[in-house]
């Protein structure tokens, strides 16, 4: 009586060591919930609008703000076909960013403000884009009126050494 009272007991210590929550790997395939961290940085690559490089060596910045959301800055001045020079001093704060399979998704809107000959002027802008593999594609919109312009910034990121 005395080997099945042992057993049993033994039985029951291997059953509740297999069934403690409190290891640490206890959720190994739980998704990383810092989106942000690994794209950090500055991108430098060039502007088109309506497929004519209009601006090289643009840089972007993606500055963390926390685990999913990053300010996007860039402080650019473009040339415009019958505009002239466009200024672009974008500060987009609370830019969110989500993560599908390698494929972040950054957008954000703010406003920016312009002076296209009738004084300063606050106008929409809206961000959208994708970061692989240190690679960055923006769609950069601002509206003004009823004619929006939309930029499209493609770069990489710069990496340095350490």
């Amino acid at each position: 009586m005395k080997k099945y009272f042992i057993l049993l007991a033994v039985a029951l210590v291997v059953g509740f060591t297999a069934c403690n929550k409190d290891q640490d790997d206890d959720e190994p395939n739980k998704p990383a919930t810092d989106v942000t961290t690994s794209i950090a940085g500055v991108y430098t690559g060039e502007i088109k609008l309506a497929e004519s490089v209009v601006a090289q060596d643009v840089a972007i910045t993606l500055t963390r703000e926390d685990d999913t959301q990053m300010t996007i800055s860039m402080n650019e001045t473009i040339e415009v076909p019958l505009m002239g020079q466009l200024p672009l001093d974008v500060q987009c704060e609370n830019a969110l960013v989500t993560l599908s399979g390698q494929t972040y998704t950054v957008s954000g809107e703010t406003a920016v403000a312009l002076d296209l000959g009738t004084g300063l002027t606050d106008y929409n802008v809206d961000i959208i884009g994708t970061v692989e593999n240190d690679a960055a594609d923006f769609a950069i919109t601002i509206t003004m009126g009823v004619a929006p312009i939309t930029v499209q910034f493609t770069g990489t990121k710069n990496i340095t050494e350490p």
